[in-house]
């Protein structure tokens, strides 16, 4: 069944929160190969995109559960994020995940398949809903769980010059094995409109842990970022970098995000 079919269902957002419940298992962790803060918008019935995610670390530290993943020190993930408008509220997507390290070598790191859905946007509106659907195989030097899943709810208003957005992420792993206990990673963006063409903002991004006993401040991965977005531009364009906020996060985090229709 098509993506279009698919989101005319009424109960579809509902549909979905209520998969969570089945007995699946449950990802952990950031996704190293993509910080970033979804907004509901989406591509134009028939217009197609491109974005190129690359972003890179230092001091990283290293697994907690003792999993064998390829150190993220100085590492270039570079991700290639293909999407196609199927309607006025429906966008397909996929991912194809690249990493190359300071030796010199260049590694296939997975792919992912999404589905966006999104309240059409209407001139005054100011608020934003959104959700996004991804499943992912990624190779176990990479992540702990081969095959995973995310949902990602996005809410967004803006104040005249000031647009917050906020998902509360939570990771779902389709490997067998993992823990049964649902992972939370909210991510969250402060943008101020310069009114000059870009805009300044903030970005924070956290792996709490399992739901049911969320890490503490001084254990849980965080970071926070200082950002410029290139507004109502030819292209696509977010710049960003931050420190992790204690010592179980990565020492810094670099990341660019440039986009263009095709």
């Amino acid at each position: 069944m098509s993506c279009a079919r698919v989101s005319k269902a009424v109960g579809l957002p509902f549909l979905l929160l209520l998969w969570l419940f089945f007995p699946l298992t449950f990802a952990q962790a950031l996704d190293a190969f993509e910080y970033q803060v979804y907004d509901a918008e989406i591509n134009k019935p028939g217009n197609s995109s491109l974005e190129t995610h690359i972003n890179t670390a230092g001091a990283v530290v290293p697994p907690s559960d003792g999993s064998e993943i390829i150190p993220s020190n100085h590492l270039t993930h570079l991700t290639f994020e293909y999407a196609r408008g199927l309607t006025s509220y429906c966008e397909l997507g996929a991912y194809l995940q690249t990493a190359l390290s300071p030796d010199g070598n260049y590694r296939y790191a997975g792919a992912k398949l999404r589905s966006k859905f999104a309240l059409p946007r209407e001139e005054n509106r100011s608020l934003q809903l959104g959700l996004n659907f991804e499943i992912s195989n990624v190779p176990p030097a990479f992540e702990k769980d081969r095959w995973g899943s995310e949902l990602r709810p996005i809410v967004g208003y803006t104040f005249d010059r000031v647009t917050v957005t906020f998902n509360p992420i939570i990771g779902v792993s389709l490997t067998s094995g993992a823990s049964a206990t649902p992972d939370f990673s909210p991510a969250a963006k402060v943008l101020f409109d310069t009114r000059s063409g870009y805009g300044l903002g903030i970005e924070y991004y956290s792996g709490l842990g399992e739901i049911n006993k969320l890490q503490s401040f001084p254990v849980a991965e965080q970071y926070i970022f200082a950002a410029l977005d290139l507004l109502n531009g030819p292209f696509e364009l977010n710049v960003a970098a931050g420190p992790g906020l204690n010592s179980g996060s990565n020492q810094w985090i670099a990341k660019i995000i440039f986009g263009f229709l095709l």
